[in-house]
Parts: C-alpha cells; sequence; structure tokens
C-alpha cells in the first residue's frame, strides 16, 4: 500500500526544511523550500480547480508537444476565470498574483543563479535572490496564503 501523497505535503517539507536550522547553510535548501512551495500551492489550485468543474483544464502536460510552461500557465490563469459562487473577484486576483510570484520564483530558484552580470541586468531589482532565507520563508507565506484561500471554497 502507498501513502497517499497530498500537494500540501510538499508545504510540510518546505516548513520543515526551513525550521530545521540548516536554512543558513546552504543556498540548495532555500531553492529547494521555494520549489517545492510554488508546487504545492500549484497543484493543490489545480486540484481544487479539477473538483470545482471537471473537464475545465485540458492538463496541457499529457498533451503532445504541448509545452509544459504552457500547463502551468493555463492553471494560473483558470483562477480568474473558473465558475465558483464562494470565490468572489478580489480572492481570485490576489490568488493569480500570488500564483504569479510564486512561479517566478520558482523559476528563479531552479534555474537562475545570482552573480555579477545578473546585477547589470534591466530588471535586476525584480529578481528574488532564491539563495536566502527571506526568499524562502516569503514562498512558504504565499503558498500557505494561496492554499488557505483555495481549500475555503
Amino acid at each position: 500500500m502507498t501513502d497517499t501523497f497530498l500537494p500540501t505535503d510538499y508545504l510540510d517539507f518546505s516548513n520543515t526544511l526551513f525550521c530545521n536550522g540548516s536554512i543558513n547553510k546552504n543556498n540548495s535548501v532555500c531553492r529547494s523550500i521555494v520549489s517545492r512551495s510554488y508546487y504545492s500551492a500549484f497543484l493543490a489550485t489545480r486540484e481544487k480547480i479539477d473538483e470545482i468543474q471537471k473537464g475545465f483544464l485540458s492538463h496541457g502536460d499529457f498533451i503532445p508537444g504541448r509545452k509544459r510552461k504552457e500547463s502551468h500557465k493555463e492553471i494560473i490563469d483558470a483562477i480568474l476565470t473558473v465558475p465558483h459562487p464562494k470565490f468572489n473577484q478580489s480572492d481570485r486576483t490576489v490568488v493569480y498574483q500570488q500564483l504569479i510570484t510564486l512561479c517566478k520564483y520558482r523559476v528563479n530558484a531552479d534555474y537562475k543563479f545570482i552573480n555579477a552580470k545578473h546585477q547589470k541586468e534591466k530588471n535586476f531589482e525584480d529578481r528574488l535572490d532564491p539563495t536566502t532565507s527571506f526568499a524562502a520563508k516569503k514562498a512558504i507565506t504565499l503558498a500557505n496564503s494561496v492554499i488557505s484561500v483555495i481549500s475555503a471554497l
């Protein structure tokens, strides 16, 4: 028998990593926290949208030739349009913005490395350094917020 996996398990894992004290010793820990926090919120959102309206999402990552990036965008964009009487426009906008921010943090954590070259980039100040404990804590906070709103629906 396999254990049931829930999207919030990723967030629990992030919290455990953050609280165990190794956060200041290894920037890969911070990167992992940011990435897992995003996936916790993203997957919880995807599952809730499927629960609200089966078939609303095409689950693009299973369509041959479609880029995964498009499936993430589809799910995040669906926040603004999935029908639900308790999901008001204000909450939709907040959750949408939080997921967009988390997605940017996750891309930075998984693929970007801050160095002197990046400091010369036009939008450097918008880049969150995923190797900091601030970035890790911010990602956990955003994921908690998204999951809180999504779970209440």
